[in-house]
């Protein structure tokens, strides 16, 4: 299986979850809708410019809301979950 095919079932496991996608650039966070090719697409999504403390449950401390559907390359994030933090 390819890094690519492990990524995106990792990614298809969370479906319905409120993530926070870490990328070489920016930060992501919305609900994963779906899997599809090479993106992971994600609902109410938000970029953070700014996540405040990371352990404190509330909200990101900068963020911009780009639309009702995000597609998010999976090959360009670094790292990925389900954090307690609101956009």
């Amino acid at each position: 299986m390819s890094q690519r095919e492990e990524i995106g079932l990792f990614l298809e496991d969370l479906k319905g979850e409120q993530v926070t996608l870490w990328g070489g650039v920016f930060i992501y966070t919305g609900i994963v809708n779906r899997v599809e090719n090479c993106f992971c697409v994600l609902n109410n999504a938000s970029v953070v410019y700014s996540t405040g403390s990371l352990n404190d449950g509330k909200k990101f401390s900068e963020v911009e809301q780009v639309g009702d559907e995000w597609y998010v390359n999976i090959y360009h994030i670094e790292s990925c979950g389900i954090m307690n933090k609101k956009a």
